[in-house]
């Protein structure tokens, strides 16, 4: 999969990378929009940590579950939410990619509306 990580003070780029890890309390989601914030761009000029994956906020659907999660998420199940982007603690867990890890806090978005808010709207011709 594809990511944006964290190269050097002051400079990302778009990588390959292998898949986050599924913990037990956490859930898999397909990506399918970002948003964008300050803070994404001030943790790679201020506070880098090489090859973390960059971005918090993050829509998309579920594609794994858990065993431990305690939420009730379903396979396709549209969310979105934020994760915390340039983590010391574990270099995969920003939004930046295709793939997200999360715990189960996630929003849920069963109206589709949070997602919309990220997605650009489609137009007919």
């Amino acid at each position: 999969m594809k990511a944006i990580k964290v190269q050097e003070q002051g400079k990302a780029a778009l990588v390959d990378t292998s898949i986050p890890k599924l913990r037990d309390d956490y859930i898999l989601v397909k990506v399918h929009a970002v948003g964008l914030n300050p803070t994404d761009f001030k943790h790679i000029d201020y506070l880098p940590q090489k090859d973390a994956t960059v971005g918090c906020d993050y829509a998309g659907e579920v594609v794994e579950v858990g065993k431990a999660v305690t939420k009730k998420f379903t396979k396709g199940e549209r969310i979105a939410g934020f994760v915390h982007g340039v983590s010391s603690k574990s270099t995969e867990d920003g939004g930046f990619s295709e793939y997200v890890s999360r715990l189960n806090e996630t929003k849920q978005d069963p109206t589709n509306t949070l997602i919309g808010m990220l997605l650009p709207r489609a137009t007919s011709k």
